[in-house]
């Protein structure tokens, strides 16, 4: 399996967040609103609400997730004011929120914590639960919904990992700030800053780097640029100048537009990548 850069479109401003919904459909973000292109529709949409730039948006049914410093979901169908708003604006950015299933969503900040919403609760917009064992800010967070596990890595080098039903299970510590996570299959692929791809079992705690992943410019970019996808057991990782690196069957290299690679998904074959110049597309060939 290869794959190769296809084509791209410069946007106005970096792309902190970039998402499929279908293949026709994609949603990404740009300062403070989030646009939905497709070439079904003529126009653009622009779904609008917050007064900060958006670090984080993800995607369930009909509905369309976003933070920067509050949470907003919006429907999809209708590019007006957000359906819900979680909380007044925060002094503290919000690094990433995802869905957990239909009812919860789950968000991580720098300060040091990591909340669960219930989306049932109608009245009220204060999380179920926080979280705070982190000695500093939390940077990405993912779940494993087989096992409730609800995993997050943080800027002091450690790995926590939370069961939903019982609070925190196990710290695992790493060298570097942790600047990426994805759950897969009972274990976690872990970037951390200035190191390559870390594949890590949480409970045996045997860990399987992936070498030869330029990280030689993350720190001028504060983390941004150390973002991963995973799609049937292949591993698709940024590193830093402008390039994208594959494994897993791929172990090959391309050249992007964008030097800060910083949100990456995929559809049919074909990858997207936000960056700081835009919506790059990588396509992936037998």
């Amino acid at each position: 399996m290869k794959f190769h850069y296809d084509s791209h479109f410069h946007t106005e401003s970096h792309i902190n967040s970039i998402k499929f919904n279908t293949e026709q459909y994609l949603f990404y973000t740009q300062k403070n609103t989030i646009q939905l292109t497709s070439p079904s529709i003529n126009t653009q949409l622009v779904y609008s609400g917050h007064n900060n730039s958006i670090n984080s948006i993800d995607i369930l049914d009909d509905q369309l997730l976003s933070c920067s410093s509050n949470i907003q979901i919006h429907n999809l169908l209708q590019n007006e004011a957000p359906i819900r708003k979680f909380y007044k604006d925060d002094p503290f950015k919000i690094n990433q929120v995802i869905f957990l299933n239909n009812s919860l969503i789950s968000s991580v900040d720098d300060n040091k914590s990591l909340k669960i919403f219930d989306l049932k609760q109608s009245t009220t917009f204060k999380p179920i639960q926080t979280y705070s064992n982190p000695k500093d800010s939390i940077n990405c967070v993912c779940y494993d919904d087989d096992g409730f596990l609800l995993i997050c890595g943080s800027n002091d080098g450690n790995l926590y990992t939370y069961d939903l039903r019982m609070g925190l299970l196990y710290i695992d510590q790493f060298q570097t700030p942790i600047t990426s996570i994805k759950a897969r299959n009972g274990g976690v692929l872990i970037n951390c800053l200035n190191q390559g791809l870390i594949k890590f079992d949480i409970k045996s705690k045997q860990k399987v780097e992936f070498g030869g992943i330029d990280r030689s410019n993350d720190e001028d970019y504060k983390y941004d640029n150390a973002i991963l996808e995973i799609d049937d057991g292949y591993c698709y990782v940024t590193g830093s100048r402008h390039k994208l690196y594959g494994f897993g069957g791929l172990n090959d290299v391309v050249e992007m537009k964008g030097s800060v690679l910083s949100s990456i998904d995929h559809c049919d074959g074909c990858l997207v990548i936000g960056s700081d110049y835009g919506v790059e597309k990588v396509r992936v060939n037998d």
